[in-house]
Order: structure tokens, then sequence, then C-alpha cells
């Protein structure tokens, strides 16, 4: 009888020990695809021509399967996880008739420590790289106008179900265009991020840091979300605070478990607490997505609801592909009381560009004629309120106190003042090769003539 036992614990021992052997000997292909990438500016037109969903909602994705969408695949970091050194180089031509053309160099290096964990830096070498949005740095005058930088510096842990990246980027949430809440336009901050999924759930919890003037903030979020086939929705819960000193008081906020709204009721620092839903569904070759921001909602009807959020309708017909989004952001969401925790980071808003006060309206599609030629087309209307999207999300009443009703329950107009412009672009594509990519650009703007653009690319790998 005790033979037996034995024989079946070593069974067993031996069973566990193989499945273990197998499980570490699978080759992940854990690179990320970089926020600033041209690549998140496709993955919709992707999503649309397959099936199932497949990409999550935060940001940055995995390069993992190839995709069918040519201009995803010229983007996307190719990575082979049984060498150790891996990388990508773009040179960037790019001419235009104002006067702005720029040479930009970028691409990643990526260090192999295992087949499953991997040191990976995405750099950028910009002859006017100053003026980018998501440029933080400093201008060296014996460099003229050319700007070096890493965009993202991450040591990277995937596993079966998911990932766990340190270091130096911004995550972020996948849209169409741009997310309410957070997005990839940002100056890189010092992040933790980490995905989790367990058949349909979905685990996302980030940590964000940054320095803005004397400023020290901090950006965390969690978010639970359903992942099915054809369609998925997510619940987000989010602060940003500052702090000067790390104490329990901001590692409350921080902690992956941690309840937000509890913690900032019950012994919080004053930070700017939102929640976020998002959700989408796919029927045939139709695609219906949404974001709704929560920002802040009196109950008792003594303040107006500080609220922004997006719908869009996608559609495929043959070779055209076409998208539709509206984008509203009520006036004071994004905006603060305190104003060192309002929804900007360095002159950069973390939400949606428009900022408060403003809605938008979108229409884009593209149509391949062949493979490796498309056409891009979209226009644009925005109306907001006076100034600029800073000024906007800068604002706030000087006699309303924290924690103090606006003492009416709507605003008189949406948006306070009707201020409207209007822009479209037209954008030819052409894949000369895998490695060449073209791209010529007609941009229109009510206010100004026409410009006229022409980027030329090549993947060296």
């Amino acid at each position: 009888m005790l033979q037996s036992v034995n024989n079946i614990l070593l069974y067993k021992t031996r069973l566990s020990l193989s499945c273990l052997i197998i499980l570490l000997s699978f080759s992940f292909n854990q690179s990320l695809i970089p926020s600033q990438r041209a690549y998140y500016k496709f993955y919709h037109w992707d999503e649309l021509t397959k099936g199932t969903f497949i990409y999550p909602k935060v940001g940055p994705v995995l390069s993992t399967d190839e995709p069918s969408f040519h201009l995803l695949s010229f983007y996307s970091f190719k990575s082979d996880s049984n060498k150790i050194f891996n990388a990508d180089i773009f040179p960037e031509f790019n001419l235009s008739n104002e006067g702005n053309s720029k040479i930009r160099i970028f691409g990643s290096v990526q260090v192999n420590l295992l087949k499953d964990l991997s040191i990976q830096n995405e750099y950028e070498l910009d002859s006017k790289g100053s003026d980018d949005s998501n440029f933080r740095g400093t201008k060296r005058i014996t460099a003229g106008s050319w700007v070096g930088y890493l965009q993202q510096s991450s040591l990277t842990w995937s596993y079966n179900s998911g990932y766990l990246s340190l270091g130096r980027g911004n995550p972020f949430y996948l849209s169409v265009n741009e997310s309410v809440f957070l997005n990839a336009a940002i100056p890189p901050m010092e992040y933790g991020y980490w995905y989790h999924k367990r058949k349909d759930f979905q685990f996302n919890w980030g940590l964000m840091l940054s320095k803005s003037g004397e400023k020290k903030k901090f950006i965390t979020f969690h978010r639970y979300g359903i992942h099915k086939p054809h369609w998925n929705i997510g619940f987000t819960e989010a602060v940003i605070g500052v702090y000067n000193s790390w104490s329990s008081d901001e590692i409350g906020y921080i902690l992956p478990a941690a309840v937000l709204l509890e913690t900032e009721e019950n012994r919080g620092i004053n930070a700017n607490l939102v929640w976020v839903i998002d959700g989408k569904i796919k029927r045939n070759d139709w695609i219906g997505y949404f974001e709704l921001l929560v920002d802040d909602f009196a109950l008792d009807g003594g303040s107006p609801p500080q609220l922004g959020g997006l719908l869009g309708i996608s559609r495929k017909v043959g070779k055209v592909l076409t998208n539709i989004e509206y984008t509203r952001i009520n006036r004071w969401t994004g905006n603060h009381c305190n104003s060192a925790t309002i929804w900007v980071d360095n002159e950069v808003p973390i939400g949606h560009s428009i900022g408060s006060d403003a809605h938008q309206i979108n229409w884009q599609s593209i149509y391949f004629f062949k493979k490796d030629f498309s056409i891009e087309i979209s226009l644009n209307y925005v109306e907001h309120g006076n100034g600029d999207p800073i000024s906007r999300l800068n604002e706030w009443p000087e006699e309303i106190k924290c924690d103090e009703n606006f003492g009416y329950s709507s605003e008189p107009t949406f948006p306070s003042n009707s201020i409207n412009s209007a822009d479209g672009k037209l954008i030819f594509y052409y894949l000369i090769r895998n490695w060449i990519l073209t791209e010529t650009k007609v941009l229109v703007d009510k206010k100004m003539p026409p410009s006229y653009m022409a980027i030329f690319q090549f993947r060296l790998n």
C-alpha cells in the first residue's frame, strides 16, 4: 500500500515538473510597442478587419501576433526572444512647404536577460524635436535644433497571463483617436504598470510619477474589465495627487487593491479622483465604442456635472473602413480646486487634447486600393469656450473652495462661448517595399492656407 502511494506521489511530482519545464520553455515575445509609434493610429483598422477583438484597452501593448494590417506591421517591433539583442531603426525625412522640414531617427534596442525578461529602450533623435508635445528634456546650444531622448526605457517581465513593466514611459488608454482619460501624447514619466488576465477577466494597474516645475505629482489607476471576443467593458478608478515625500498617506492610494474613493474620503490628501467606464462591441463589419469619465457629480444638484465622454461607430464596406466619433467634455472637467492636481502634465492635457468646455466631431475613412497603397481622409470640427485647452483646464472659480458646491446645477450654455475650428487631412500611404513607407499629406484648416508634407520612412533591422 505504502509503495503504491509513493508511486503515485512520484508520478504526480514528475508530471508537475514536466509541466513546469514546458511552461518555462515557451519562447515569449515580450517587446513593447512604445506609445509614440504610429502603430496606434492604425490598430483600430486592424481590429475592424478581424473577426474578434484582440487588443487590450490599456497600452503599451506587447508585440506578439503578426498584424494583418500592413501599416501596423511596418511599425511593430519584431523581437526574437531566443536572441540576446534585438533592435530596429527608422530614419525619417519630413519635407514641408511651410519651412518646418526635419529629420527624425527613432527605434528600439532590446536586451533579453531571459526569454521572458527584457530591457527595452525606445530612442529618438529629432532635428526639431523640442517642439513635440511629448518631449521633456534639455535643448543643448551646441546641438543646434537637434534633441535626443528616450521615449521609453523599461524592464518588462512577461508571463503566460500578462506582464509587469517598470521604467520610464507613459501607459495610456487605447482609443481610435484620443482617450478622454489618459493619452499617449503626454511626456514620458517614471512608471510601473501591471497587466493580468484570467479567462475573460482583465486587471490593469498603473503608477506614474511626474515633476512639473517644483510640483511632484503621481497618477495611479486600476481597471477591472471583461474581455469577450465580440464585446468588452471596463471600470477604472484613478487619482492624480501631489507629494513632497512618500508616506502612508500617499502609499494608501497606489496599492493595487486600494479602493480610491474610500481612500480619498477617509484618509485622503485632496487628490483629484475620477472614474472611467469604457466599452465596445463588434457585430459583423460594425464596431461601436464609448468612454465615460466622471470627475465629479453632485447628487444634490448643487454643482454642474463634471463629465466627459466619447461615442464612436466604425464600419467596413469592401475596401473602405470608416469611423465617426463624437467627444464632449463639460466645463470644469479635469479642473480642480488645487491647481497642482488638474489633469495636465508639463503643459500637455493628460486626457483629451481639446480640454474641458469643448466638444468635437471627427470623421475618418481609409480606402485600400491595393495592399501596399491606401488613402485616408479625415475631417474634424471643434467648438469650445474661451482660451486654449490648458487655460480652460486651469480655470476654477476663486470663491469656490474644495468640497464646496458651485451653487447651481448646470451651466447656462455649452460650451461657455462658441469658438470653433475645422480642419481636414488627405493622406496617401505607399509601401514601396516592406521596409520603405511614404506618406504624402495635404492639410487644410479654415483659418490658414493648405499645407503639404511628404514623409519618407525606412525600416532597418
